[in-house]
């Protein structure tokens, strides 16, 4: 992904609102499945990153475009890296391969260089 994603994972903390969650900023109480914890998130919206970031899946990452700066007829897409980490965002393109991992067999949709094309990621193995 090149850069680190700045969410950052803490212990399972119960919780029975919002102000429970403060061991870094960003902490909000959510019910997972059968009980409350803390989450923590860099953001929630494009405007609390800083610079050219946008805000994927409650993560500042890198982007490359906003939707007025594609091609017209393209869009502004969110690349998902190793272990649906987010990448960043990049303009789709006509010589795109694929639109999203669905439309691939063995291997996700990755955006290198100019266009997505379906592509095995090394990824680092996790302990």
């Amino acid at each position: 992904m090149g850069e680190e994603e700045s969410r950052c994972y803490y212990p399972e903390v119960p919780c029975a609102s919002d102000r429970d969650c403060v061991e870094a900023p960003g902490g909000v109480c959510r019910k997972v499945i059968m009980y409350a914890r803390c989450e923590y998130y860099s953001c929630r919206v494009d405007a609390d990153c800083e610079g050219t970031n946008r805000c994927g899946c409650h993560a500042c990452v890198p982007s490359s475009c906003t939707e007025a700066s594609c091609d017209p007829g393209q869009t502004c897409r969110l690349e998902y890296g190793c272990y649906s980490s987010v990448a960043g965002y990049h303009c789709s393109t006509p010589h795109d391969e694929c639109a999203s991992s669905g439309d691939c067999i063995g291997a996700p949709c990755e955006y290198v260089v100019d266009h997505f094309e379906c592509r095995k990621k090394r990824c680092p193995i996790l302990p």
